[in-house]
């Protein structure tokens, strides 16, 4: 069974900033797949994953652990029926800060009337 084309990665832009921590991961179509398989690594080498998953049938996934403030790398690779992989080339992104109520300060302070 040859093995599929790589897949061009879309979605996050490659260096891209101020990405959200609930982000939708996209790559191109490839023809004669079985599926995708994503990595996704706070190191380039991807030493430690954040996410390694083998089974993705479409091409998109969203992920919503990731941490605020912090640069990824990831890479998506398509699949053949025996399970060999083409992976992509290596994009990276980083978060923005994630904010909201717990994120007050002591000089916020609230005064009720």
């Amino acid at each position: 069974t040859p093995i599929p084309e790589k897949p061009a990665l879309i979605n996050p832009a490659n260096s891209a900033v101020g990405q959200p921590v609930d982000i939708n991961f996209t790559w191109n179509e490839v023809d004669n797949v079985a599926g995708y398989a994503l990595e996704v690594s706070e190191s380039y080498n991807f030493e430690t994953s954040v996410i390694s998953v083998a089974d993705i049938l479409s091409n998109s996934y969203n992920l919503t652990t990731l941490e605020g403030n912090t640069t990824y790398y990831w890479k998506v690779g398509s699949l053949n029926v025996c399970n060999q992989v083409n992976w992509s080339e290596t994009w990276s992104f980083t978060t923005s800060g994630v904010s909201g109520i717990g994120d007050m300060s002591a000089n916020n302070k609230i005064k009720f009337l």
